[in-house]
């Protein structure tokens, strides 16, 4: 995924060639790429991402802080692997359940999963993330 600047279009696809991989290709080739467990925030699921650059969610009634709200017609964008185009509608911090806040989170309604990238976690909250075959401490 990449954030795309603000001022582009979301509507806008004349450089992104549409996908011809089926959802479970472009699944395993998303997350297939990292460690992937889950974390909770109330009703919640995440999926812990090791390759994530932000944090995403499609919820925003999760955000317990606002900085950024989408106004008129351009604003901030991302590209998913599919090379389609989704708009950020809200940017905003998230606390979890264990007082972890992960800052900055991008609501993209759309998006199939909630990420949280273990280097923006660990960098924002000073701490380190542990992976073993069965369990992620952090």
């Amino acid at each position: 995924m990449k954030l795309l600047p603000a001022g582009l279009s979301c509507q806008s696809n004349s450089t992104v060639s549409p996908s011809t991989k089926t959802d479970e290709e472009l699944d395993y080739n998303f997350v297939g790429t990292a460690i992937c467990l889950h974390a909770e925030q109330k009703d919640v699921v995440w999926v812990i991402n090791t390759g994530a650059t932000d944090h995403m969610i499609s919820l925003s009634h999760c955000l317990t802080t606002v900085t950024y709200t989408h106004h008129g017609t351009t604003g901030y964008c991302i590209k998913l692997p599919n090379g389609s185009q989704e708009p950020v509608t809200h940017i905003g911090d998230v606390k979890l359940c264990n007082g972890l806040v992960l800052k900055d989170t991008m609501v993209v309604p759309d998006f199939k999963y909630n990420l949280l990238s273990v280097h923006k976690l660990c960098k924002d909250n000073n701490c380190i993330a542990i992976f073993h075959d069965e369990v992620c401490l952090i």
